[in-house]
């Protein structure tokens, strides 16, 4: 886990599935996800905004799955 702390909680929707959570801004949750600097591209380009904690980790296990082929 990260040692931040986020101070705001800023709510978002998840570009993936819709659901609404909740961004810790630059000291979130998300950056304890590991993502390959390849796939944080990809989500990049793909998306506008943020991924929600179900769907950003599954994205980052679907790569692995994808490797390991």
């Amino acid at each position: 886990m990260s040692n931040c702390r986020a101070i705001v909680s800023i709510p978002k929707t998840c570009q993936r599935c819709g659901v609404e959570f909740a961004c810790g801004g630059g000291c979130c949750w998300c950056a304890d996800v590991p993502l390959t600097p390849e796939l944080r591209q990809t989500l990049q380009e793909q998306f506008s905004d943020c991924l929600c904690r179900t769907c950003l980790e599954a994205e980052a296990a679907a790569k692995l799955l994808v490797q390991s082929d």
